[in-house]
């Protein structure tokens, strides 16, 4: 008579360790279905012994136990595995265990680009450009542990060790003594598996100008062009230049892209808020790698009055809302005007 394997609980998970339960079922001359004794059974595995059968307290019931995994010769082939159950007949009950492929963000390579001008005006241009070259050996980044400058045929890349690198921070000297820094600032995520489509990225905020005070007069250096594909470390003390203009890439700007500015006196909303507070702590921390590395009084001081200006505007919003979490969003202000931390004092001479 034919035998069948019936799995009381379901498909077994195929993980070293995991256990399901089973019946062994045979059909008599009419076709109706008895379970077997397990005694009367004898169980065989394929493509190897990857599993046994202990007894339960019914003596119709086993448990299947997964006591070895099974590996296929192609690594993104799922593994088949095969339980057979024998007395005088021959059952037996194949499956295959899922397997899913994904795609991993490893590594991200940003572009440098570069421009020149002022009051809104700007130019673009390449370092070959210039008349003497960029010294890239004397560029800065925010945290070299996760972040370095790759330079191939001239161009300039920032490049991330991971997602998890951001918000990252890069600083170049030109030749003409001017030093211009970067923030990159976003979000990368990738869709899972069984997503019909990725998650729809977040909308970039452009880039805004920040003043800065100009740089002193001093006479162009003679600067070698570090070779190709060589990532570059941070200083540990930074060049005494002054900032120049720079570009940040997360202004704290409201309302939104797409929406109208509230009118003088208007209440702003909890929400908008919020999303305030959220750009000023980027904003803040942004900073905080250019201070732990201190720099010279006139950048740190040029800093902290940039943040200050950020925190007395996001300030001016919050006097204008009246709603019951005026006290919360107030302290989470202070919080992040606190943030960014005064440089680290020098270790005395010995």
């Amino acid at each position: 008579m034919a035998l069948e394997i019936v799995f009381l609980d379901g498909a077994p998970v195929m993980e070293v360790g995991s256990r399901t339960r089973l019946r062994v079922l045979k059909r008599d001359v009419e076709g109706k279905l008895h379970p077997v004794g397990l005694e009367e059974v004898t169980f065989s595995y394929s493509p190897m012994d990857w599993g046994r059968v202990e007894p339960t307290d019914d003596p119709a019931v086993g448990q299947l136990e997964v006591v070895r995994p099974v590996e296929s010769e192609d690594l993104l082939q799922a593994p088949t595995y095969s339980i057979s159950a024998s007395l005088t007949n021959f059952t037996g009950h194949t499956f295959q265990a899922e397997r899913r492929v994904r795609l991993v963000a490893t590594a991200v390579e940003v572009e440098l680009g570069f421009e020149v001008g002022q009051s809104g005006k700007w130019r673009r241009f390449a370092p070959g450009d210039l008349k003497q070259p960029i010294d890239w050996s004397k560029a800065r980044i925010g945290d070299p542990a996760t972040q370095s400058l790759v330079v191939r045929d001239g161009r300039p890349f920032v490049r991330l060790a991971s997602i998890e690198a951001l918000p990252a921070q890069v600083s170049i000297l030109f030749p003409n003594g001017e030093t211009a820094h970067l923030v990159i600032d976003g979000q990368l995520r990738a869709a899972g598996p069984g997503d019909r489509q990725p998650p729809a990225a977040p909308r970039a905020t452009p880039p805004v100008t920040v003043a800065a005070p100009p740089p002193p007069a001093a006479p162009a250096p003679t600067l070698a062009v570090a070779p190709a594909d060589e990532p570059l470390q941070a200083f540990d003390e930074p060049e005494a230049v002054e900032e120049p203009e720079a570009v940040v890439d997360e202004p704290p700007a409201m309302p939104p892209a797409g929406d109208a500015a509230p009118a003088p006196g208007e209440p702003v909303s909890s929400d908008a808020l919020r999303e305030e507070l959220a750009r000023l702590r980027r904003y803040v921390a942004s900073f905080a790698g250019t201070l732990r590395a201190r720099p010279e009084p006139a950048v740190a001081e040029s800093i902290r009055a940039r943040v200050q200006r950020e925190v007395d505007r996001v300030r001016g919003l919050l006097e204008r809302h009246a709603g019951p979490d005026h006290d919360a969003l107030a302290a989470e202000l202070e919080a992040a005007a606190a943030a960014p931390a005064s440089p680290a004092p020098a270790a005395a001479p010995r």
